[in-house]
């Protein structure tokens, strides 16, 4: 298990923001990535800040329990095969051998929310930008994520590029957060 902190400025921009950005920086360092969110009847992991997904990268399956802290987030990432994805997606339960490592107390839930995202990164001032445009279901948005060492650097580099590109800052959400949002 991989364990690491999340530190990370957020801004929801327009398409037209977006659009304008990867033509001006000829940006094509794209792939796609599918992130299933479980979660339970009782809401159980949202209600004590935690967040657990199945992501699919570059073919590639992580299993990752995300804790909000005051800060930024812990995440706990563990690399699964196809097999173990499709079991606990189809299934609806996580092996309790996994559940143990992560520290969950249940091994099910009731839920998968399914949102699927663009993501284009490039470097900007010594620092990874993600630009992504993520699709929830009918709704679709487009999003400037930067991850940093704190998040004092992230805020900053933001405010950056932000101005550079002469946009308006609008808070981010969670994208699970945003899922449940456009899906009410």
């Amino acid at each position: 298990m991989k364990k690491n902190y999340e530190y990370e400025a957020k801004c929801l921009i327009e398409e037209s923001d977006y659009e304008t950005i990867l033509k001006s920086l000829s940006l094509s360092n794209t792939h796609i990535q599918t992130n299933h969110y479980l979660e339970t009847e009782n809401n159980d992991l949202k209600n004590n800040n935690l967040a657990l997904r199945i992501r699919l990268k570059n073919k590639k399956f992580e299993l990752t329990l995300k804790q909000k802290i005051k800060t930024g987030n812990i995440e706990n990432n563990i690399d699964i095969d196809f097999e173990l994805a499709n079991y606990i997606l189809s299934t609806k339960k996580i092996p309790e051998e996994l559940c143990a490592v992560l520290g969950l107390d249940f091994n099910f839930f009731d839920s998968i929310s399914t949102i699927v995202t663009t993501r284009t990164t490039f470097d900007f001032e010594n620092i990874i930008v993600e630009l992504d445009k993520s699709t929830f279901n009918e709704k679709t948005d487009f999003e400037i994520e930067i991850e940093a060492d704190n998040i004092e650097i992230a805020n900053h580099k933001m405010e950056l590029l932000l101005n550079k590109f002469d946009i308006n800052f609008k808070k981010s959400m969670p994208k699970i957060a945003r899922f449940h949002l456009y899906n009410q």
